[in-house]
């Protein structure tokens, strides 16, 4: 029995596929499959890039996949759903399929199927939970303008802002200014020129505004303050998310954890672990989750969707495989 895994974001998507054992016998990866930034023909053609080299990394063909589970972005709304549909059907897979939100298979990844809640915090950011009687509950998740709190994009804009006060002389000192200008090839003495890099070079792009979160992460190790407490209350607005999540759930003894690239900053990582420690009672905190490793959310729940137990032995298999 084989079974197609895909943890579809804004950045990037991940596809593998397995065996009924666990075992990862091939992966693919594509671009973004963001519906409300990249267009649904570009997608398809992402999704399908990642598919087909997940099989041939494989040995195998469509014809042989028993269950194929989709986690992906942005399916906030019945009508981004229905679009997902649409697209997945061109793919033409004669197996059974489940198109999923990422934040949904994201839960599986970290909670495994237990009563808990995990925090996604890529470009955008939102919490999911699910407590023992099956009962959902989301906090965050409305998108760049609204909120995404703690995400990539939110700690890029508060850069930029901290940025943009100090090169006006209204803000503290930060060397984010000096490094932002220079990640964009830009004189820091002429800071307006940001203006145009972020409304024509990148067209406003939220994926892409948000790549200035590594340049925060790099200006705390430098021992940047405004960069540090930037990244301090990314992890307190997150662990803020699954707070409200569980709480809501009421789960007295929920498994917390997060997932995506803003967990890749130790400050970030750290703030959010003290946080949920201090905000939430009996959590059991697990590892953030980064890279290829989500889409085990997605291999879980096409495991669970076959009828197969999925036991420590199999996990420990299917992590070791990724």
């Amino acid at each position: 029995m084989y079974l197609l895994a895909v943890d579809g974001g804004r950045t990037k998507t991940i596809a593998i596929i397995l065996d009924n054992h666990g075992n990862v016998l091939g992966k693919g990866l594509g671009g973004p499959v963001g519906l409300y930034s990249t267009s649904c023909r570009k997608v398809l053609n992402n999704i399908r890039t990642s598919l087909d080299l997940c099989l041939r990394n494989a040995g195998l063909s469509a014809n042989e996949l028993s269950v194929a589970v989709f986690g992906l972005c942005d399916l906030d709304t019945s009508s981004m759903v229905k679009e997902a549909w649409r697209i997945i059907k061109e793919l033409k897979l004669p197996c059974r399929v489940l198109i999923k939100p990422d934040f949904v298979t994201a839960y599986y990844a970290v909670t495994y199927g237990s009563p808990g809640a995990c925090v996604i915090a890529g470009t955008g950011s939102i919490a999911y939970g699910v407590n023992e009687n099956g009962r959902e509950a989301r906090a965050g998740g409305w998108g760049w303008i609204i909120g995404d709190e703690g995400s990539a994009y939110w700690i890029a804009q508060k850069a930029l802002s901290a940025a943009a006060k100090y090169f006006d002389g209204t803000g503290e000192e930060t060397i984010l200014l000096d490094e932002i200008a220079k990640f964009y090839n830009i004189n820091s003495a002429s800071f307006l020129d940001i203006i145009d890099v972020i409304h024509i070079r990148l067209r406003g792009d939220p994926t892409e505004i948000a790549k200035i979160a590594r340049v925060v992460d790099e200006g705390a190790r430098m021992g940047d303050d405004i960069s540090r407490k930037i990244l301090e209350d990314a992890g307190e607005r997150l662990a803020r998310l699954a707070h409200g999540v569980v709480k809501r759930l009421e789960i007295k003894q929920p498994v917390i954890g997060g997932v995506g690239s803003v967990f890749n900053s130790e400050i970030v990582k750290e703030s959010f672990h003290r946080n949920i420690m201090e905000k939430v009672e009996n959590a059991i905190i697990k590892p953030p989750m980064v890279g290829y490793k989500p889409v085990i959310g997605a291999a879980i729940l096409a495991l669970k969707t076959m009828g197969i137990l999925v036991e420590d032995k199999l996990l420990k298999r299917l992590m070791n495989s990724i």
